[in-house]
């Protein structure tokens, strides 16, 4: 954490830059998060589906993803 403070330091920056939060419903989460935090747009990348492993067992991952600005705070939504 020290370290990491440090390095804000060094940048120029202070305080928070992004704040992410993982939800149950994206799209109900940007209506809500939208309206409470001011956020104008949402950037929604269009994630590829993945083949992966998990303790010996193929498993399929899908991650959808939402990043949007309130101020100049990054918001994301996983």
């Amino acid at each position: 954490m020290a370290q990491a403070q440090g390095v804000g330091r060094a940048l120029g920056l202070s305080g928070a830059l992004q704040l992410g939060y993982v939800v149950d419903d994206i799209d109900t989460a940007c209506r809500r998060m939208g309206a409470r935090l001011g956020v104008g747009a949402w950037y929604r990348p269009r994630v590829v589906k993945q083949k992966l492993v998990f303790e010996a067992r193929p498993i399929e991952h899908k991650l959808t993803i939402a990043v949007g600005y309130a101020g100049a705070i990054q918001i994301e939504l996983i």
